[in-house]
């Protein structure tokens, strides 16, 4: 299933952090489902339908909003929006950024797909910092979750093999990550350095190695099936390993 070269994508390393069986399921699940047609959102799992619809507004938030913030007008929502707290506690988040620095306020990329080879992934945004040709990876989450920290830091590592791209002519340093819970409102960020980038690398090639290991495919020790989230809960509960 995999090869010594394979390429390891942002979800797929999440995956393992999370448990070795949902990668080697999700990996396997998803080279069938590309060589599928298309399928509707319609078809996902309802929590995977409003977590891409809450996606979906982020991603063209800026798009669709940037004027009017830029001019001082609060942008209008639906009736239906109007009731979506989280979306207007966004909005009051964004107004303040622009308000604290206009100059750094709009994202020089939103889901830019990056690929080194070795490496995938597709960064919520891409925002400037004050320092000349450095930036920050901001990610959007629900709710706080145990590898999120692990989830930026491979995009810092991703984005710092990849650079210089077209997409980004001005950037040649990742120095933050970053990350805002669209629940709470919250927005957390952290200085980072290439030591620690370096470091990261190195951490993820190491599970890449391991993933080569067919002795370390394993479940995860404790695991409420009727509870758990995990979308392929399906099949592995079926799996019996040796």
């Amino acid at each position: 299933m995999l090869e010594n070269d394979f390429q390891l994508s942002k979800t797929e390393f999440v995956a393992y952090l999370q448990c070795p069986m949902l990668f080697y399921l999700t990996r396997e699940l998803n080279k069938r489902f590309n060589s599928l047609p298309p399928i509707s959102p319609s078809d996902y799992e309802s929590f995977l339908q409003k977590g891409m619809e809450k996606h979906r507004w982020l991603q063209c938030f800026y798009q669709k909003y940037a004027v009017n913030i830029q001019n001082g007008v609060y942008p209008q929502l639906s009736e239906k929006e109007k009731n979506e707290y989280w979306k207007k506690q966004f909005i009051e988040h964004e107004i303040n950024r622009y308000n604290t620095n206009p100059l750094l306020w709009e994202p020089i990329a939103v889901e830019l797909y990056l690929s080194n080879g070795k490496y995938c992934g597709k960064p919520d945004r891409i925002d400037p910092l004050k320092e000349k040709g450095h930036c920050r990876v901001v990610e959007y989450k629900s709710l706080p979750r145990e590898f999120d920290e692990e989830e930026l830091l491979f995009y810092a590592v991703l984005l710092t093999e990849v650079l210089p791209v077209n997409e980004l002519p001005n950037i040649a340093q990742v120095s933050e990550i970053g990350i805002y819970y669209y629940t709470s409102g919250e927005f957390f960020q952290a200085k980072i350095t290439p030591e620690i980038i370096t470091i990261f690398k190195d951490y993820i090639e190491d599970i890449r190695n391991d993933m080569l290991d067919l002795d370390l495919i394993k479940k995860k020790k404790k695991c409420d099936f009727d509870r758990t989230s995990c979308i392929e809960r399906e099949i592995c509960k079926r799996i019996v390993l040796g």
